[in-house]
């Protein structure tokens, strides 16, 4: 095997050192508000259970396979390819895919990742989310009062529509249990629906009053008024251009002055910083949420598997984070095992780096939960967890802010591990397949990534060109810029990235030497098992990912 560009080139100072990085790069948001949102929806223990199941079908098996890649190649997440199928040249292409595919999350990525910043100063003091009385006359705080309490049976909806003028084919599809009609009369602003609903709202408010008392209704009702106004910040957070793109570049300056120091000197040594703060801050915020009132409910709810709850929508879902979560089909973890040295295992590693990512998920759910149940609020999907439910369940708490500063600190490092690994992957593929230095890969690679995450940043309001702009479509909804690159990431380039590189390295090494390479580096014993995995059970998985991303497999 030819690796004479590969002379001289930088590798981990320890097996630590790499373990530590690779399972920044798999640790990120999507384990801090997905996770626990998907395992809440799906039943607790029991979803846990089978996701583990699916990280042993298709995470882990295809971490392996990108870690060996990178490892026996020594090359790039391109470069890799030409070392194993140097007779053609054509399946680079999915080493493109991946090298793609990091520096498009990244444009975004890093957008999102600069909240977190924002949001750490905010929660300082958490002046901005703390409501002293709640205002009765808002229309908000009426509507979220009726949609909490006021409950109709299926015929009194019928019933009410019909008096608000709504046809008898209305009527007749709210007994049936459609709720289209029934959030055209309580959500539009249309005069006539205001003051129809006006007296229903009135009757659900004073029923709710005397069903809670008075000292237990203006408790809930502060907390939905908190969390309107912790919706509102969120908003106009979002629509400050100025600010997005300020965040947007400090998030991006962070990552590149580490990338700029090189494996070793740089990645492993922000690794073995971040990666042991981010586990105390987690650990510490484990234990306060334990001792909350909700704490015991959320330890039971998360280790008592109630299989009853899991359908196939839960097989789905356990099966796509399982992928998404580890950081593969993006090129990262084949560019980190380029720099492993010929001691280290691959199967160890991925073991371990797949423990830690799924480790760090239960313990953000165990710092999640216990908060949502004491306060009895759901688990919402998404951003809105983060920068919206948690602000206004802490805000004015004891001890919230700072346990609000921490968690945003410890969401910021988790991203920051994360973003660390996306820019490497274009650096390395820079320097390895054009010749470029470390230092000028790093800043020019920078600077492209922010000045294509501008749209990303400014379109959710900061600017109104890129509001505006819409890229691709999801069903009939037109995506922004954001919305648009995560849609192709996520739904398109990172499953593809990841199926061809099982079917690759399953089916199209036709150099002895290679496998024999392969099964020395996975030991007589594993080789087997993991070969029938990457061979048939990942890439059928990851088939049905991509089935259920584009809708064929609802």
């Amino acid at each position: 095997m030819d690796n004479n560009s590969t002379k001289g080139r930088d590798h981990w100072g320890s097996k630590l050192g790499f373990i530590l990085a690779a399972a920044g790069s798999a640790v990120g948001l999507g384990n801090i508000w997905k996770f626990p949102y998907i395992t809440y929806e799906n039943g607790g223990g029991a979803f846990v259970l089978l996701y583990l199941v699916c990280i042993l079908c298709v995470g882990f098996p295809i971490m392996v396979a990108e870690f060996l890649l990178g490892k026996i190649s020594e090359k790039d997440a391109v470069g890799c390819f030409g070392i194993f199928r140097p007779d053609n040249k054509i399946f680079k292409f999915i080493g493109i895919i991946g090298v793609f595919t990091g520096f498009i999350i990244l444009s975004y990525y890093s957008v999102v990742a600069g909240w977190t910043l924002e949001y750490t100063l905010k929660s300082l003091t958490c002046s901005e989310f703390i409501v002293d009385k709640p205002d009765y006359s808002s229309p908000e705080l009426r509507k979220a009062i009726f949609k909490k309490y006021g409950t109709f049976t299926p015929a009194e909806k019928s019933e009410i529509l019909l008096k608000a003028g709504f046809t008898a084919e209305a009527g007749k599809q709210a007994e049936q249990n459609s709720e289209a009609n029934w959030k055209t009369l309580f959500e539009s602003n249309d005069e006539n629906y205001v003051s129809l609903r006006a007296p229903l709202i009135d009757q659900v408010v004073e029923k709710a009053r005397a069903e809670l008392g008075e000292q237990k209704f203006e408790e809930s009702a502060i907390m939905m008024t908190k969390q309107h106004k912790a919706s509102k910040i969120f908003g106009e957070h979002l629509g400050k251009g100025g600010s997005m793109l300020f965040w947007h570049a400090i998030f991006m300056i962070f990552t590149a002055v580490i990338v700029y120091g090189g494996i070793s000197g740089g990645i492993e040594k922000a690794s073995r910083i971040l990666m042991p703060i981010l586990f105390l801050l987690l650990g510490g915020l484990m234990i306060h949420s334990l001792t909350l009132s909700g704490g015991i409910d959320a330890f039971k709810f998360l280790i008592n598997p109630d299989f009853a709850k899991l359908n196939k929508h839960s097989i789905l879902e356990a099966l796509g984070h399982a992928f998404f979560t580890l950081s593969l089909g993006m090129g990262a973890m084949i560019t980190y095992g380029s720099y492993l040295s010929k001691k280290d295992k691959v199967t160890s590693s991925a073991m371990t780096v797949s423990i830690l990512d799924t480790l760090i998920a239960l313990m953000a759910c165990m710092v999640l939960y216990p908060i949502l149940f004491t306060y009895n609020t759901e688990v919402s999907a998404g951003a809105g967890l983060l920068f919206i439910t948690l602000p206004a369940l802490l805000a004015g708490s004891s001890g919230g802010s700072i346990i609000l500063t921490v968690f945003f600190i410890l969401v910021a490092f988790a991203a920051l591990s994360s973003t660390i690994s996306l820019l490497e992957v274009v650096v390395t593929y820079t320097n390895d397949e054009f010749g470029w230095k470390r230092k000028t890969s790093t800043i020019v690679n920078s600077v492209v990534i922010f000045l294509v995450g501008v749209p990303s940043a400014l379109c959710f309001g900061g600017n109104k060109f890129f509001t505006e702009l819409t890229l691709l479509s999801k069903g009939d909804a037109k995506l922004n810029w954001f919305d648009s690159f995560d849609y192709l990431a996520s739904n398109w380039l990172l499953p593809v990235g990841g199926l061809l590189i099982a079917l690759f390295i399953g089916w199209m090494i036709k150099d002895q030497e290679k496998h024999e390479l392969i099964k020395e580096e996975l030991g007589s014993s594993f080789y087997p098992f993991w070969n029938f995995l990457i061979k048939y059970v990942s890439p059928v998985c990851v088939a049905i990912i991509i089935a259920n991303k584009i809708g064929l497999i609802e």
